[in-house]
């Protein structure tokens, strides 16, 4: 026979944290400790190397999950019953122990929201089982805050979404969460055919506004830009309002092929009201030519990215599409927090990081203040909250205050930017702060790079003007950290894509590359920079449209593409001076789409000539190489009258009999394997139309 004691040791260092060790006893008494178990030295958490809410955490969110991860791979079999958790004020918490995709986080999700200011104590109870034998327990407290986080989302409602509470279902020896189910919408802000014209939008008066403080101003030089391929030839199956862009640089020697992905963003004729008329997805290709566009619904952000996973899946706001633009999933915000629409990334196994701002009023020296703060969250490919990092956890309020800027809105960091690592660690851009490399396994942070005020770990070595206001900050294969530098309100103000080395042991940056446009380009915000496969770098300059005085309209160019020597081999602007938040280029072997509309097709006399053409398309379709071509008296018409190589987004055949003679018309795409993908609907000519 065989008996179970739980010792408990005090870890007297510690603010109120005791370390558990189960350990069997036999029949003669002997004390037989399991290996593996015990607290493991070295680790900051005793056995566990993340735990969330951190120890003595404060203004926890009340409708936070409790999380311990090991570091080893668990027993599904071995976590139902070793998580308890008591609130000073809610008593015995009932609720949901489930282990995440990872194998190595356990997760608690109580059944009711904590209550407000109350302490909460979690006892993790030894015994998990790994690999390598049992894990010892744990004890900690935190509090939750007094104050609702959610501005515009009461606790009320968010309530009301505990009826649609995750179910466990297990999957292998695992147990998961199901998040709740996503009415389905076939559309998901996809496009299922061509648009109907809904009338053009009224011109835009542009203010001539001179460059100022060496800055060029890209509408003294537009006209000389050649216009897009989709504009050279005059489509009739994209709306007659659809964004006009230039090409201040066709595609030259040295282009990374592939295709370029954005969106338009309207900027603001003063800091606080924006402009945002018809937002748009757009994919083009080396040429200026369509490959994918729709208009999305005012629910996007269209300051998110559209981009290519890592599992080569498309993401836009925080949806998951797969290459058929069916929507595949959308991510929910862990915890309460409201998501941020600067920055999204989904991981090859299928998980999400997100970012958002926990705002409370705070007192400090004899004042109430406002705080944004950072807190940057990860859930895996079922909606299990794996990772949560918190500006709260590892910074005082001075320190916020110190390192980033105050103003009315409390936009103390103004987080822009998530991305992982190569090392599979986190990289968080603050606007307002700096850069800093944060372990995902334990959330310790790595380094802090920039900034002012003392917030950087590094000296910049050979650096007169070190970057401000950054974008898109992010680690690259070599190791480098390479962002856009927006740099406003500092010295020169001129936007550039730059990349610095770090030297961790003598804590240095030291510049290594950089692109100015011929310190030219003003951005006052938004912008990215992307290392592309050949080497080259694409810049997308954000700016939204406006000018260092804040006034009259500005154009910067939306996508450049530049050689490492800094020779510019692809460049475009938006006509009108939109630009695009970020803007990403794709392989062809990253990205390929067989859409589940169907090909668009239109007949159109509006030629110089007056005849009667057939146009078609196949918006977001990757893989056409033919184009069939049928007509007959019936419908679907069986007669097959051409052939044609796709060279282009659209195509059109002359129906000249077509205001004569009743006649059916449909094309077909085919493959460059001779495989029919998909039929366009059916029209009909001029005069069946008449004899109706």
């Amino acid at each position: 026979m065989r008996r179970h004691f739980v010792f408990c040791v005090v870890a007297l260092n510690w603010s109120w944290v005791s370390s558990f060790t189960e350990a069997e006893v036999d029949d003669d008494g002997a004390l037989a400790a399991l290996e593996g178990s015990g607290r493991q030295f070295g680790r900051q958490f005793g056995p566990f190397e993340y735990i969330h809410p951190r120890l003595d955490a404060q203004l926890v969110s009340p409708l936070t999950t409790i999380a311990v991860r090991q570091g080893s791979l668990i027993k599904a079999e071995s976590i139902q019953g070793k998580i308890k958790v008591h609130g000073s004020k809610s008593g015995n918490v009932q609720g949901e122990i489930v282990l995440a995709a990872d194998g190595q986080t356990v997760i608690f999700r109580g059944n009711k929201p904590f209550k407000l200011g109350e302490s909460v104590q979690v006892s993790v109870l030894g015994g998990l089982k790994t690999a390598a034998g049992f894990a010892g327990g744990l004890q900690w407290r935190f509090t939750v805050r007094e104050s609702l986080p959610f501005s515009t989302d009461p606790l009320s409602k968010r309530e009301k979404l505990q009826e649609q509470r995750r179910k466990i279902r297990p999957v292998g020896k695992s147990y998961v969460l199901d998040p709740p189910s996503v009415p389905d919408d076939a559309k998901s802000g996809m496009m299922d055919d061509y648009f109907i014209p809904r009338g053009v939008r009224e011109g835009s008066n542009h203010t001539m506004m001179r460059g100022t403080f060496g800055f060029k101003n890209g509408f003294e030089l537009m006209n000389t830009f050649p216009v897009a391929k989709y504009l050279q030839r005059n489509y009739k199956t994209i709306p007659p309002y659809f964004p006009r862009i230039r090409m201040s640089v066709p595609a030259k020697e040295g282009v990374q092929e592939g295709y370029v992905f954005f969106t338009n963003r309207r900027g603001p004729t003063n800091q606080r009201e924006f402009e945002r008329e018809h937002p748009w997805l757009m994919m083009l290709d080396n040429e200026g030519d369509i490959v994918f566009f729709t208009e999305v619904p005012g629910m996007y952000d269209s300051r998110g990215n559209l981009i290519v996973t890592d599992a080569k899946m498309l993401s836009f706001d925080a949806a998951l599409f797969d290459h058929r633009f069916k929507k595949v999933k959308t991510f929910t915000e862990p915890h309460g927090y409201k998501k941020d629409g600067h920055d999204f990334k989904i991981d090859k196994d299928g998980g999400a990081i997100m970012m958002h701002e926990d705002t409370q009023y705070m007192r400090h020296k004899g004042r109430t203040v406002r705080i944004n703060a950072a807190v940057f969250t990860e859930q895996d490919k079922y909606g299990n909250p794996v990772f949560e990092w918190r500006m709260w956890d590892y910074m005082t309020v001075d320190e916020m205050l110190q390192f980033g800027m105050l103003n009315d809105q409390g936009d103390v960091a103004h987080p822009n930017g998530i991305s992982r690592s190569p090392d599979g660690n986190h990289v968080y851009s603050l606007r307002h702060m700096g850069v800093m490399k944060v372990n995902r396994r334990t959330g310790d942070v790595m380094w802090r790079l920039g900034g002012h005020h003392g917030f950087s770990d590094f000296k910049f070595v050979n650096e007169p003007r070190p970057f401000a206001f950054q974008h898109f900050a992010h680690e690259i294969k070599n190791g480098n950290i390479l962002m856009f530098d927006n740099h406003v309100n500092h010295d020169g103000e001129v936007a550039r894509a730059v990349e610095y080395q770090l030297d961790h042991k003598a804590k240095t940056a030291t510049k290594v590359w950089e692109y100015t446009h011929g310190n030219q380009i003003y951005s006052l915000a938004n912008g990215s920079v992307q290392r592309l496969s050949n080497g080259n770098t694409a810049i997308c300059w954000g700016g939204m449209g406006v000018g260092p005085d804040m006034q009259g309209d500005w154009s910067a160019p939306f996508y450049t593409e530049v050689k490492p020597n800094g020779e510019v081999v692809m460049e475009m602007y938006f006509e009108d001076g939109q630009n695009s938040h970020s803007a990403h280029k794709y392989t062809r072997d990253q990205w390929w789409a067989e859409p589940h509309w169907p090909p668009a097709l239109v007949l159109d006399s509006s030629n110089k000539d007056k005849i009667p053409r057939i146009h078609f398309s196949w918006n977001g379709a990757t893989n056409v190489a033919k184009w069939l071509v049928y007509q007959g008296e019936n419908g679907p018409p069986k007669r097959l009258t051409k052939t044609i190589d796709r060279k282009q987004f659209e195509h059109f055949v002359k129906v000249e009999r077509a205001r004569q003679v009743c006649e059916h018309y449909q094309v077909v795409a085919v493959d460059s394997n001779g495989k029919r993908l998909k039929a366009s609907a059916v029209v009909k000519s001029y005069a069946c139309k008449k004899n109706q």
